[in-house]
């Protein structure tokens, strides 16, 4: 019998949902059935376990674009955990797909991402938004301005990031604020951000909010903007500059005034006001 018959039938409907969180190099596979299931349709075959979630009803309508989806699962499932301190600096990506135990051909019901997760009591909801939330963006969005506004290391500013890395070893960690030794000397650190590899491969990055510079040799003290889990002291982390998005940095730091997006002469009185004297 075929999926779509399965699908409308009273009696042969047999339904299985099966959940595939992806996060950089990390997989998780889960299925809300009562027992796991291994699909066999693809080679290796994938494994699913058993797990308690909850996704409502994955419906298909004429506001697909705004339709969310929220998973209810006990507070220890593996993608709560990870937000439990913070928020993955990268997309944790969700497919759900649904099969009847008898097809065992799998059809792909949602697609999207992980937002956010809550906790209450025994329970944690998890926020998903839709993949084709992403086609609502704003196209052109650069304005005429002082500022530069490219992202440091994107396409606009055309920095590569590694060439401007610093490998450094953590020395002490105190709340938000971590030490290292010396780093570039003639940049700003304050609003750059340092990556590091955690336990199962992943990216980890955190944004600098400031940085204090001490002593014989060089310490430099970082305050971090959010929280983090999976560092500790003799750990290696790569550090990367931030950039004031001025002229100034952009030329005396970079060397980069080439790319720089912004117009920094800017007529200061504005000729729009209404005074017929300019």
């Amino acid at each position: 019998m075929t999926y779509a018959a399965q699908e409308t039938s009273i009696q042969d409907a047999n339904p299985v949902e099966l959940f595939t969180f992806t996060r950089d190099n990390s997989t998780w596979n889960y299925t809300s059935a009562s027992a796991d299931y291994t699909d066999t349709t693809v080679s290796p075959h994938v494994t699913y376990t058993s797990a308690s979630i909850d996704a409502g009803n994955v419906e298909a309508s004429n506001e697909d674009l705004r339709n969310s989806l929220k998973l209810t699962v006990s507070r220890e499932f593996a993608i709560a955990e990870l937000f439990r301190v913070a928020a993955p600096t990268d997309v944790v990506a969700i497919t759900i797909r649904r099969l009847h135990r008898d097809d065992g051909t799998p059809v792909v019901a949602w697609m999207g991402r992980v937002l956010s997760c809550t906790t209450s009591g025994a329970e944690a909801v998890i926020q998903c938004e839709p993949l084709t939330i992403s086609l609502k963006r704003t196209g052109l969005r650069q304005l005429y301005q002082r500022s530069c506004p490219h992202v440091l290391y994107g396409a606009g500013c055309g920095l590569d990031k590694a060439d401007w890395d610093t490998s450094a070893t953590v020395a002490t960690i105190s709340g938000l604020t971590i030490t290292v030794g010396a780093l570039m000397a003639g940049m700003s650190y304050g609003g750059g951000f340092i990556e590091w590899i955690d336990g199962n491969g992943n990216t980890e990055r955190r944004f600098i909010e400031s940085v204090s510079t001490s002593g014989s040799p060089e310490t430099n003290t970082l305050m971090l903007t959010q929280a983090f889990v999976g560092l500790a002291t003799s750990d290696t982390i790569t550090v990367y500059p931030g950039c004031a998005h001025n002229t100034t940095s952009c030329n005396d730091e970079f060397s980069n005034i080439i790319n720089y997006g912004g117009w920094p002469y800017i007529p200061v009185k504005n000729i729009f006001v209404g005074n017929p004297v300019f």
